[in-house]
Formats: structure tokens, sequence, C-alpha cells
């Protein structure tokens, strides 16, 4: 089954909204779809073309550069109407690279969760040190201060678990942010922790 057609599946199990990390889909009356930031004021600026998202998603409201696109400080104030099923699922795909796959392969047992020990090994050049010299203690204190803090995605590599169903928020449908793997700016940060103990 293609990612659309899984997609459009998972969301005709409720009537939605449904929460994706800051952002809110909901379906209109016409089946098109509306994705709009959680923390919008009165008047957000409407679009209807998802590539105008891209001016969003890569600043945050200091006007700086967003690394780390799952962390939860995505610029407010705007919203999407009137997409189409193909046009939602690209949106989503420039807030939360991934998100959606990875949610319908952990969704349907097939999302490979890569442990950080094979991330590390996997390392070469300046970051093979974070396979060689990374302590647990050093590795929880990056967890802290890169994942815990700043990103909104549940760490599938380290053991997190996506909360049940009947735990969530019932006013909307929760579709996780999942992270299978530690990504490049983890291991960057595990490279800077192990060079700081080492001055």
């Amino acid at each position: 089954m293609k990612t659309a057609q899984a997609f459009q599946y998972k969301l005709s199990e409720s009537n939605g909204p449904w929460l994706i990390g800051q952002v809110l889909i909901s379906k209109n009356s016409d089946s098109t779809y509306s994705l709009s930031h959680i923390a919008n004021d009165q008047k957000p600026e409407l679009f209807h073309d998802p590539v105008i998202l891209r001016k969003w998603v890569n600043i945050d409201e200091k006007g700086e550069y967003r690394p780390l696109k799952g962390e939860g400080n995505l610029k407010p104030g705007w919203k999407l109407d009137a997409l189409s099923l193909d046009a939602l699922i690209f949106a989503l795909n420039v807030i939360y690279p991934t998100a959606i796959a990875n949610w319908l392969h952990y969704d349907a047992n097939s999302l490979r969760i890569t442990p950080f020990q094979e991330t590390a090994a996997r390392q070469t050049g300046m970051y093979r040190v974070v396979a060689r010299q990374l302590t647990d203690q050093q590795l929880q204190e990056v967890e802290r201060e890169t994942c815990g803090i700043k990103c909104l995605k549940i760490r599938l590599w380290n053991g997190q678990v996506v909360e049940p169903k009947e735990k969530q928020d019932k006013q909307e449908d929760h579709i996780p942010l999942l992270c299978p793997e530690a990504c490049n700016l983890f291991v960057a940060a595990c490279r800077s922790k192990i060079k700081s103990k080492a001055q």
C-alpha cells in the first residue's frame, strides 16, 4: 500500500482533528484538509500552497535557524486550507520530515529501530570518537540536553514507548513523532560532550 493510501486509511479511523507535534490537522466538509499551528492567534496567515511552509519551518520566532525539525519551536501564525491528501502529506513532510512514513511503518510493525550503539559504530572520521569514548553518563547527559529539553520526538532507539491511546488527550487523535534512530545533531552533540570533557 502506498503512503497516501495508508495515511488516508489511518485518518479514516476517526473524524479527527489529529495532533502531530505542534500542528493540527482538520478535515473539511468538502473532504479537503486544513493544517495549522496549535498556538495560532486569532488571525493566522492563510495559505493554500504548502510550499510556502518552507519559510516558516526553517526559522523560529526569533528569526534563528531551526536545525532540529522536531524541536518544539515551530513558528506559529499560519494556516493551510483546502489541501488535497497529497498536499497534506507534502506539507507534513516539510514540517516533520519522515514523520508520516515512520508512523505508518510503526503501526504496521515494520519500522526499523536502530540502537544508539549501532549508530555510533557506523561513524567515521572525526565522529568515530563517539563509539570509542562516549560514556553512558555522557550519553544520558546529551539526551537530557539535546532531546529531552528540545525535541518533541519519542526516542524509540533508546527504549521510549508510544503512549497508549487510552492515556492520550481525547480532544484530538495523536499522531506520534517517532525517532527510530539518533540523528546527526545528536551524534555531533555526543562528540562535543566528549571533547569538552577532554579540555
